[in-house]
């Protein structure tokens, strides 16, 4: 894989990271005489089961941004916002982070199965196959020394 797709993955990433890095600090610091057994390595794994806690799209929705909540449930109305919206919200907020990044995986894999960007060679001008190609690769491989010209 390229750097620009391996770039593309971690931004995409990183809604996910934060979705996780939210839920642990929610079921374990968040509360102080939890957040004193993590910290002192005192809790016992039955204490970690229960104390786990996954929060759902919509209680961050909520939670983080209630006006916006609010005028987003006007503007759409009530009936898609049950039919549509409502099951979207009720997903893990891990789950819905990583949707972006299924999607530019899915990508991917139809980008290679078709030779499109990022995998196609046809970029720059820099033509598959053309003769006079300004690929040095290309031009290596096509059969003989790869000749310098110099002036």
């Amino acid at each position: 894989m390229g750097d620009k797709i391996k770039l593309w993955c971690f931004i995409l990433l990183l809604p996910f990271v934060a979705a996780v890095g939210h839920d642990i600090w929610a079921s374990f610091y968040a509360d102080e005489k939890v957040k004193e057994k993590v910290e002192t390595l005192s809790i016992q794994p039955e204490e970690v089961v229960e104390a786990t806690r996954a929060s759902d799209f919509g209680y961050l929705f909520l939670t983080y941004t209630p006006k916006f909540y609010e005028k987003a449930r006007e503007a759409v109305g009530a009936d898609n916002w049950a039919k549509w919206v409502d099951p979207i919200l009720r997903m893990y907020t891990a789950v819905v982070a990583l949707i972006p990044l299924a999607i530019f995986l899915i990508w991917l894999v139809i980008a290679r199965v078709f030779d499109i960007w990022p995998f196609s060679k046809g970029v720059a001008g820099l033509g598959k196959g053309k003769k006079g190609s300004t690929d040095l690769h290309e031009q290596r491989n096509k059969g003989g020394s790869f000749k310098y010209k110099r002036r």
